[in-house]
């Protein structure tokens, strides 16, 4: 999964002397030229609300209603995890996402339960999941502009 995505990525990058040039194109600081295709979802106001590819970062996840609910992020180097559990009394999920920073040793791809891993991780904040943006399959990626503005707010990483 995350190979598909890191492909995807890399097909949106040109190299000087390519003969094809996209509509989009800009140079990075490392003189490479990069198209940055544009993709989003249509919100009822008719505003476009475009997700630039470039902007997201893949994820890894474990329980999935709606959007992943519990999903693991490798962001600015620290691996941050997102959790939103079910609350018994409402009979539903929550309505925010608490995020823990979970320590360099830890591999969630390879543990087994990840029920004990925000137990593991520092809590660090929380966010809303109705502002979490995440790929058009809601299953690969993360929108990164979201999480810095929340990173921001909250001062996750001073």
């Amino acid at each position: 999964m995350i190979q598909r995505l890191r492909r995807r990525v890399e097909r949106n990058f040109i190299f000087p002397g390519c003969a094809a040039r996209p509509r989009a194109v800009r140079s990075n600081a490392f003189g490479v030229q990069e198209r940055r295709p544009e993709f989003g979802k249509l919100e009822a106001s008719g505003r476009r609300e475009v997700y630039v590819m470039t902007d997201l970062a893949p994820i890894t996840y474990r329980g999935y209603y709606d959007v992943p609910r519990m999903f693991v992020l490798t962001y600015r180097g620290a691996q941050l995890l997102f959790d939103c559990p079910f609350e018994d009394d409402l009979d539903d999920y929550s309505a925010h996402y608490t995020v823990y920073r979970l320590p360099a040793e830890i591999d969630p791809p390879n543990v087994p339960s990840w029920y004990d891993l925000p137990a593991l991780g520092t809590k660090i904040g929380a966010v809303p999941v109705s502002d979490v943006r995440f790929d058009s399959t809601r299953r690969q990626a993360v929108n990164t502009r979201e999480i810095d503005r929340f990173a921001e707010q909250q001062r996750w990483f001073r």
